[in-house]
């Protein structure tokens, strides 16, 4: 059994589980990949994404910050509200944030997310118990469960050559977002394969490389065709170069080319 049915097998499991067992069950952070699987397991009428239903239990989506990547899935229970539920998350339930600073301004290092992603990991702990990293200047807020939240504030002294200081708050607290820009860009036609040779300054062959080697993922789905017309709010993951949202066609010139607005994550 490949990687993908052993999410998608762990995911109806704790589905299963929160509806016989009468208590609410969430998985570990899921990549957009692994969130990409309930679409799978709607095509295969395992779940419903239009009514949040993975089996008979009611799911919800929660990261800790908007549009958040990597998100934890949470099944509830019949007697549960969704709408509550995610309300408490948002306070801090299961998700908090960790703030990391240098504990001297002036001697800190501009980090970045890998330097932040590789203090973490030393520290013993699997990628799926830390969410989004979102890093502004000189300081970074790290979502990760609540459970180990205390252990990890204890253990993280440093990153790289920076000694940090740390403090847990709620996710909505979080003065910061991930940064997002809008473009205006000008392609033959909003093809996938012309977007991201836009988009990402390639040819059109390399484009297309990138596509059939397995490289691109909409909505965490693997997608493999290279003449894919985008629809407005796709959300486009290209491995090694960014993921940009497509927001539709904006004008049209006099030769047939169209001008389409993307929002380009940083």
């Amino acid at each position: 059994m490949d990687e993908r049915e052993l999410v998608k097998r762990r995911i109806e499991e704790l589905a299963e589980r929160a509806v016989t067992q009468c208590y609410p069950t969430h998985t570990n952070f899921l990549s957009e990949e692994e969130v990409g699987l309930l679409k799978e397991l709607e095509g295969e009428k395992r779940a419903s994404t239009a009514f949040n239903k993975v089996g008979e239990a009611t799911y919800f989506l929660y990261g800790g910050a908007p549009n958040a990547e990597r998100q934890v899935l949470f099944f509830l229970p019949d007697y549960l509200n969704r709408e509550d539920e995610q309300a408490k998350e948002e306070t801090g339930e299961t998700i908090v944030a960790l703030h990391v600073e240098g504990k001297k301004a002036q001697y800190s290092e501009e980090l970045n997310h890998r330097d932040y992603l590789g203090a973490l990991m030393s520290l013993g702990y699997e990628r799926d118990q830390f969410g989004d990293i979102i890093v502004q200047g000189k300081e970074a807020y790290v979502f990760l469960f609540k459970a180990i939240a205390e252990e990890v504030k204890k253990n993280l002294l440093s990153v790289r050559h920076t000694y940090v200081k740390t403090t847990i708050i709620q996710p909505n607290e979080c003065p910061f977002a991930a940064k997002k820009e809008e473009k205006e860009i000008n392609v033959a036609s909003p093809r996938l394969d012309s977007a991201i040779a836009e988009i990402y300054s390639l040819s059109r062959l390399d484009a297309q490389h990138l596509i059939e080697g397995g490289q691109v993922y909409i909505e965490g789905l693997e997608k493999d065709d290279t003449s894919y017309f985008l629809k407005e709010g796709d959300k486009v993951g290209v491995r090694g170069y960014g993921k940009f949202e497509y927001l539709g066609v904006t004008n049209v010139s006099r030769k047939g080319r169209q001008f389409v607005k993307i929002s380009l994550y940083k």
